[in-house]
């Protein structure tokens, strides 16, 4: 196998070039989505914060409804069908949320600072 040196060397060389592609991509991000979206304001950022809070305030309370529900009553049903749709759309707008705070660390976008 390797010497603990060539290990060694071997390891550095791949941390270097994981490293150079992690620059590249942090590169193509910010150039792709910079096109799109070249600036944001701190509003931009709380709308969505709403937006998140909304919608996982009606998952939430469709989840309080169902604990009230008689087991097996149709409205018990009804609201079991209905949870999929609102969690879905819950972590939808969650995971963008947090797309979002992600291209902001990485500044992919630039935020106006007011």
């Amino acid at each position: 196998m390797f010497a603990d040196d060539d290990e060694d060397a071997l390891l550095k060389r791949h941390r270097y070039v994981l490293q150079e592609i992690e620059r590249e991509i942090r590169k193509i991000n910010r150039e792709v989505i910079h096109r799109d979206i070249a600036r944001i304001e701190r509003s931009d950022i709380t709308d969505l914060a709403r937006v998140v809070a909304e919608h996982r305030a009606r998952y939430l309370q469709a989840g309080m409804r169902l604990a009230k529900a008689s087991v097996g009553s149709p409205e018990e049903q009804e609201m079991v069908r209905a949870l999929p749709d609102l969690r879905r759309e819950f972590e939808s707008t969650r995971d963008v949320f947090a797309a979002l705070e992600r291209a902001i660390e990485q500044a992919y976008v630039d935020i106006e600072l007011r």
